[in-house]
């Protein structure tokens, strides 16, 4: 018997790269994307389908399951484009915002922190097919899918899960190259009315 044994969420963990060893191969494959001699669209689409390829290869290890719905009351930052992708799914319009420095715009963004995502209908994402590419990129190693819960203080249960840095900080450095003066806000700040 092992002196150290695994909990719930490192035994899902070591399972999930036993299963698919090719997710240690991401962070690398964002990286090339990211370094493409192409326009930001194909490199955002490209980055959208990696995070696809990715939560798929997650998706009988995370405790996340259609209906849990903790991680749209968190303060889920996205860029004007995606606003706007996000506005045309649901048939309405996003606001525009300013650009502003991204300790501004994070600042700004606890003001949501427990309000529900405007898109979030009955449990469920009314725009999942759309959805940002954070959105794509949470997950959860834990037992509990309520450990994602944000109380109003704010201090919740650690996270045990797969880094969406992977794939969004690669998507990040490309907006900043590519769109520098790209709005970047809250969910919230976008559709301040869309529920």
């Amino acid at each position: 018997m092992s002196d150290n044994p695994q909990t719930g969420p490192e035994r899902r963990l070591q399972l999930l790269l036993d299963a698919h060893p090719e997710l240690m191969d991401i962070p690398l494959r964002a990286e090339r994307i990211l370094n493409e001699n192409t326009r930001f669209a194909i490199k955002s689409a490209k980055l959208y389908r990696l995070a696809d390829e990715m939560k798929a290869m997650l998706e009988a290890s995370v405790t996340c399951r259609p209906g849990c719905s903790h991680c749209c009351h968190m303060p889920t930052m996205i860029y004007q484009h995606e606003a706007a992708a996000m506005a045309a799914a649901a048939k309405c319009q996003a606001r525009k915002l300013g650009c502003r420095p991204a300790p501004v715009a994070l600042h700004a963004a606890l003001a949501f922190l427990g309000q529900a995502c405007p898109f979030l209908v009955d449990g469920r994402c009314a725009i999942y097919a759309q959805r940002p590419l954070i959105c794509r990129l949470h997950n959860s190693l834990n037992d509990d899918p309520h450990d994602c819960f944000i109380p109003a203080t704010g201090k919740r249960t650690p996270i045990h899960a797969v880094d969406a840095d992977f794939v969004e900080a690669p998507y990040h450095q490309a907006v900043l190259i590519w769109r520098p003066r790209e709005p970047w806000g809250a969910i919230q700040e976008f559709f301040p009315t869309a529920a």
